[in-house]
């Protein structure tokens, strides 16, 4: 998938390389992937007078580029330099952690940055960069304050660049004032998220550069223990890495969105051209439909892609433990601000499914679907099952499986399971050898392929598992069973409770690296 930025003109300069580049060179710059490419002409007859300079973006301590124009300043260009920095510049980070913090009442950072460190393991941890954005360009000494204080309480994480604080630029800010009203909102409301999408693309460029996925936080949150581990794995499991553009580890508001860095600058100008509109949480949903090409979830094809372009994770990483507001009139609501599934076990992992048509016979309770659970959304909550009742996943394309997950019940319903000793349910596969037709590639299974443990039935399945009596089905389909078009979930015996099937995993032979 190609993304691209607004082109914008610069000239070159020397570098902190030693590189001098012609500074009557015109040049054309855009964001091609992860990489900016250069277009310089072959032959111009143009003199080369262009305004606006760049050093090279490619590292931190080089330099910072200089826009000509930005979508929130049009009339101005604008320099990324930080008005303040402490950092070691390090690059190549797997996750870089963006924290936006501006001062109020009571500061959180400590507690914020403790809970991080304390609940990620030391080898989880080698390959981070957090980065303090500390939003007050106009009260410098409040930053150096803020800084110091990180400084005497992470020292070695500050020399090692794990985290690194930074202030913007005031000139990267627009006039506040006189911005028009909507959503009902008081002047000071306006002003105070408007500024905070600002900060928010800010930092979004900053870090765009420096490592290869990019998760904002807020300063005043708890991470859950294992967090860095949980999510990096949860990006290996995605199957189609390229493709998603958004994993959401938390429910609440900004906290816990993770993209790829190469996709920030795009959304960085999207928060630009649209500050005064809307909150910065508001912005990404419209962001993420213009991206997969829908101007609504609601039909069938959009559907599908909202379930490949944003994958949801439960329970929530993080939790909100902050009651004092940056916006003083929103202090009564920040009680109520808290995720519930933060405290909660394991419900559910969200993972990318192979796309699929699903059905089940067995009745639906409280509208709580099988598509839905397949797609990561929700649990599916199925009335008592009874015999040769089935849930079907019929692939749109044959998938070579390696291994499947199907985890039943909860931790508010552990009971309802499929229980081994007590309901019967296997895991059946349909290879497209048995379904093919005469002249398909797939003319038999491999002769190779020892199945003597596996139970062939009169349909077409092979039987590769059951659940236990912990209601947990799990397994490898050998590699030489080949491509399979369907997998079941059969019921063989009539159940005696409610169903839930809270985690649903079909991973094929395609192994993701982060």
């Amino acid at each position: 998938m190609e993304h691209f930025l607004p082109l914008r003109i610069y000239k070159t300069v020397k570098t902190g390389t030693g590189q001098l580049l012609p500074s009557h060179s015109p040049h054309l710059e855009y964001q091609h992937s992860d990489r900016p490419v250069r277009l310089k002409p072959t032959y111009s007859p143009s003199k080369g007078h262009v305004s606006g300079q760049i050093l090279s973006s490619e590292l931190p301590h080089v330099g910072y580029q200089q826009y000509d124009r930005l979508p929130h300043t049009p009339d101005r260009p604008v320099r990324l330099k930080p008005s303040y920095r402490l950092s070691k510049g390090h690059v190549n980070a797997s996750i870089v952690i963006g924290i936006p913090s501006v001062k109020r009442a009571k500061s959180y950072i400590i507690g914020t940055l403790r809970s991080l460190f304390r609940n990620s393991g030391d080898k989880q941890r080698e390959d981070i960069i957090v980065i303090v954005m500390v939003a007050e360009p106009y009260d410098l000494s409040y930053v150096s304050k803020q800084a110091a204080e990180i400084d005497e309480h992470f020292h070695n994480e500050v020399e090692s660049g794990q985290i690194e604080v930074i202030c913007p630029p005031k000139e990267f800010y627009p006039s506040l004032e006189n911005i028009p009203q909507s959503f009902g909102d008081s002047p000071l409301r306006i002003k105070w998220r408007s500024k905070q999408n600002v900060d928010y693309g800010y930092l979004m460029l900053y870090a765009s550069f420096r490592g290869k996925y990019y998760i904002q936080l807020e300063d005043d949150i708890e991470a859950r223990p294992g967090y860095l581990r949980e999510m990096k794995g949860f990006i290996r499991e995605q199957e189609h890495a390229d493709d998603w553009i958004l994993l959401n580890f938390c429910s609440l508001g900004f906290i816990g969105k993770m993209f790829h860095t190469k996709d920030l600058p795009a959304f960085a100008n999207y928060l630009l051209k649209f500050y005064i509109t809307r909150p910065c949480d508001w912005l990404l949903g419209p962001f993420l439909l213009t991206r997969a090409g829908c101007n609504s979830w609601k039909n069938t094809r959009c559907k599908r892609l909202k379930s490949v372009v944003e994958r949801g994770y439960v329970p929530s990483l993080f939790q909100h433990r902050g009651t004092y507001s940056t916006l003083t009139e929103k202090k009564k609501a920040m009680k109520k601000y808290k995720d519930p599934t933060y405290n909660r076990g394991l419900i559910s992992h969200t993972r990318l499914n192979p796309p699929a048509d699903v059905t089940t016979s067995i009745p639906t309770h409280n509208g709580f679907t099988l598509d839905k659970a397949y797609l990561g959304m929700a649990m599916f909550w199925g009335k008592r099952p009874k015999k040769n009742d089935n849930c079907t996943f019929s692939f749109h394309s044959p998938v070579d499986i390696e291994s499947f997950y199907f985890r039943t019940g909860n931790d508010e319903h552990p009971s309802h399971i499929f229980n081994g000793s007590i309901l019967n349910v296997t895991v059946d596969v349909k290879p497209v050898a048995l379904v093919s037709q005469r002249n398909s590639p797939y003319t038999k299974i491999d002769k190779a392929a020892d199945l003597t443990k596996f139970v062939m039935k009169n349909d077409g399945y092979i039987t590769v598992a059951s659940f236990n009596e912990g209601g947990v089905a799990k397994g490898d389909v050998p590699k030489s069973i080949g491509p399979v078009k369907t997998l079941r979930l059969d019921v063989k015996s009539d159940g005696i409770s409610l169903i839930i099937l809270s985690e649903i995993f079909i991973k094929p032979r395609r192994a993701v690296k982060i």
